[in-house]
C-alpha cells in the first residue's frame, strides 16, 4: 500500500500551507511554475555577413545603426534590395533598442520572422531605423536618439512612432523600410514625408521577434516609393509562419476586380482637416473623378464609435509590457528574452521614458485600480461594432478615402510641455487609428503638391484588399495622378 506521502501531490496542499507558513507556500509556488523548460528562442537566418556598418550621411537622423546583413542568396524576388528595419524588429546580433532607454543593451539572439523572410528572398538590410520611445508617439520627436527630421524641411518632423523608416528612403541604399503601425505609425510618416505607407491587413505578415504594445493593434508596414516594389515586397513577407497568433481569420487575398472603381469619402474626416489639407485631397478627389473613378461620399465617421483605440491601447499596452496580454487560439510564440529586459528596463529608467509612455502606463494603472478590465471590455464589444460599420461603409464600393493625417508635418518642438507634447503626439492619428483596430488594410498614397510639405490620402480596403489597395495606387501613380515630392539624397 502506498504511503501518505508517496501520493502526496507535487504542488503544496493546505495542510503544508499551514505547517510551513506563507513565505514558503509562495516560495514553492513560484519554484513549481518556474520548472518548465525555457522558451523558444527565435531562428537565426543563415547569413554570409551580419555586422554593423560604418556610418553613412543622414542628416534627418533616421539612422540608429548602420548594418550589413544578407544570406546566402544570391536570387530571389528581393536580390538587389536594399532595406531598413525599424528599431523594434530583431535581427539576431544586432542591438535593438525600440528607441527607448528602457531596452539599451538588448541584443536578441535570432531574427524577426520578417526579417528572415526578407534575406531569404534575397534583400540586404542596411540599417536600422529610429522610431519614438517604444511607439508610444506619432509626432517622431520621443526617441532615446532625439527626433527624426522631415526630409523635405528640417524644421518640422518626419512622424511617428516610424518616422526614421519614411526618412531612410532618402538616403542612398534603402529602397524599402519596414515599419509598425499600432495606430497609424506608418501611414502618417509616409504622408509627411511623401512616400508610400502601407498597413496590411490584420495578421497577413507576421509579428513575430517584433516589439508590439498591443496584440489586437499590432500590424508590421511597408514603406517605399512606388506601389509595384510594395506588392513585391509583401508577397515575399505575407502568410503564416506558425508561431504568431495575431495570423487573422480573413481569409486569402481577393481576386482583382473588374469594372470601374468606386471611391467613398468619409467626408466628416474633411471637416477635421486643416484647409491646406482638405483643399489638396479635394483637388485630387477631382483629378481621380476626370480619369474615371466613381467618387461618392460616405457618412460613416469612426468617431461615432467613440475612442476605441485608446480603450485597447491603454489597458492592452499594460498587459503586454506585464507579459500578460490577451491570449489567442493556435500557435504563440512568447519572447521570453525581450520581455524580461523590457519588464526590468522600463522600472529601472522610468524617468528617463518618454511622458507619452509615463502617461499612458499611469492611466493604465488607474484604470486597473478603479475598474479593472472594464475599458479594455468595452473596447473590444465597441471593436465589433466598427468593423461592422467599415464593412457596411465598403459595401458597393472599392475603397474608402480620407486624409492620413488632418495637418501638416508637425514642426520640431523646443519647450513643450509633457502634456503638449503627448497631446499633439497623439492627436495626429485620429483618422489612421480606428483602422488598426478593424484590421482592414490602409494605404497612404501621396497627394500630388507643387510647393510646400507633404499631404497624405489614406485609402481603405476589404479585409484582404491590399493587393487591389496597390494596384489602384499604382494605376493612379502611372497616369501622373499623383506623383510623390522629391527630395535629393
Amino acid at each position: 500500500m502506498m504511503s501518505r506521502d508517496s501520493r502526496e501531490p507535487s504542488l503544496p496542499c493546505a495542510e503544508r500551507h499551514s505547517r510551513d507558513g506563507d513565505g514558503a507556500f509562495v516560495e514553492e509556488l513560484c519554484e513549481a511554475a518556474a520548472a518548465l523548460p525555457p522558451a523558444p528562442l527565435l531562428p537565426r537566418t543563415v547569413t554570409r555577413v551580419r555586422a554593423e556598418a560604418a556610418p553613412q550621411k543622414d542628416p534627418y537622423n533616421a539612422v540608429v545603426r548602420w548594418v550589413d546583413v544578407s544570406a546566402d542568396a544570391d536570387s530571389g524576388a528581393l536580390a538587389g534590395i536594399g532595406v531598413s528595419l525599424k528599431d523594434s524588429v530583431a535581427i539576431g546580433g544586432i542591438p535593438l533598442t525600440a528607441g527607448s532607454a528602457a531596452l539599451q543593451g538588448f541584443i536578441p539572439s535570432g531574427d524577426a520572422t520578417v526579417t528572415r523572410r526578407l534575406l531569404e528572398a534575397g534583400a540586404s538590410i542596411r540599417a536600422v531605423t529610429n522610431m519614438d520611445d517604444l511607439a508610444f508617439s506619432g509626432a517622431g520627436d520621443t526617441s532615446y536618439y532625439g527626433p527624426v527630421r522631415n526630409p523635405h524641411d528640417p524644421a518640422v518632423l518626419a512622424g511617428g512612432s516610424s518616422g526614421g523608416a519614411a526618412a531612410s528612403l532618402f538616403l542612398d541604399g534603402i529602397d524599402v523600410a519596414i515599419g509598425t503601425d499600432q495606430g497609424g505609425s506608418v501611414r502618417l510618416p509616409a504622408a509627411w514625408t511623401g512616400v508610400y505607407g502601407l498597413k496590411p491587413t490584420f495578421g497577413r505578415i507576421p509579428y513575430t521577434g517584433v516589439v508590439g504594445m498591443e496584440a489586437r493593434l499590432d500590424h508590421i508596414g511597408i514603406l517605399a516609393r512606388s506601389p509595384e516594389l510594395m506588392g513585391r515586397v509583401l508577397s515575399v513577407l505575407d502568410g503564416p509562419d506558425g508561431l504568431d497568433g495575431r495570423q487573422a481569420p480573413w481569409g486569402r487575398p481577393l481576386p482583382a476586380a473588374s469594372g470601374p472603381v468606386t471611391v467613398r469619402v468619409v467626408t466628416a474626416s474633411l471637416l477635421h482637416a486643416e484647409d491646406r489639407t482638405r483643399a489638396l485631397l479635394e483637388r485630387a478627389l477631382r483629378t481621380w473623378s476626370d480619369g474615371g473613378v466613381i467618387v461618392e461620399p460616405t457618412s460613416f465617421d469612426p468617431a461615432d464609435h467613440g475612442p476605441v483605440p485608446a480603450a485597447l491601447f491603454i489597458e492592452g499596452a499594460l498587459a503586454t509590457l506585464r507579459g500578460t496580454s490577451a491570449p489567442w487560439t493556435g500557435p504563440a510564440f512568447y519572447w521570453e528574452e525581450l520581455q524580461q529586459h523590457l519588464s526590468r528596463g522600463v522600472a529601472d529608467h522610468i524617468h528617463h521614458l518618454s511622458p507619452s509612455f509615463r502617461f499612458a502606463l499611469a492611466a493604465a494603472e488607474e484604470l486597473q485600480r478603479r475598474e479593472p478590465g472594464r475599458a479594455y471590455g468595452r473596447g473590444l464589444a465597441a471593436r465589433t461594432r466598427l468593423i461592422a460599420a467599415v464593412d457596411a461603409a465598403l459595401e458597393g464600393a472599392d475603397f474608402l478615402v480620407l486624409p492620413t493625417a488632418p495637418c501638416e508635418a508637425l514642426p520640431v518642438g523646443e519647450g513643450l510641455s509633457d502634456v503638449e507634447r503627448t497631446t499633439r503626439g497623439w492627436g495626429v492619428l485620429g483618422n489612421t487609428g480606428p483602422f488598426n483596430v478593424t484590421g482592414h488594410p490602409a494605404l497612404s498614397v501621396p497627394v500630388a503638391v507643387s510647393t510646400g510639405l507633404p499631404v497624405g490620402a489614406m485609402l481603405v480596403g476589404r479585409h484582404n484588399a491590399d493587393e487591389e489597395l496597390l494596384r489602384f495606387a499604382q494605376r493612379l501613380a502611372g497616369a501622373d495622378q499623383q506623383a510623390g515630392c522629391h527630395v535629393e539624397r
